[in-house]
């Protein structure tokens, strides 16, 4: 498995300011990702930032073609939602991301809510 940092996936082209996720690889290692790894399954995000740990996700967990992730942030600072958005693009997955930009969950699971991308 490739390392999985920010200097190294910043070499690599993304970019990513803040790293919350690499510390809890291993917890998602040994609980989430062998149960649920290659099935067609829907994760749902809360939080992306830069989209550090979608990037993650899509590449170990994410794995199934129907596979797909449901993003949830407000992105209140335009440079990180741009950066989210690249981040994503860059990964190759962008089809399997949803992106709801809301402050609270309430609206995410009204009947109106909608998603881009």
């Amino acid at each position: 498995m490739e390392p999985f940092t920010v200097p190294d996936l910043n070499a690599q082209g993304y970019s990513f300011s803040q790293d919350w996720f690499t510390q809890h690889i291993p917890n998602w290692q040994a609980y989430v990702t062998p149960s649920l790894k290659d099935e067609p399954i829907a994760c749902l995000e809360i939080g992306c930032f830069e989209g550090l740990s979608t990037v993650w996700q899509l590449q170990h967990l994410c794995t199934h073609a129907e596979a797909r992730l449901h993003c949830v942030d407000p992105w209140p600072d335009p440079l990180v939602c741009k950066r989210f958005n690249q981040n994503i693009l860059h990964s190759g997955f962008s089809k399997k991301v949803r992106r709801y930009r809301s402050t609270g969950l309430t609206r995410f699971c009204s009947p109106v809510a909608h998603a881009t991308g």
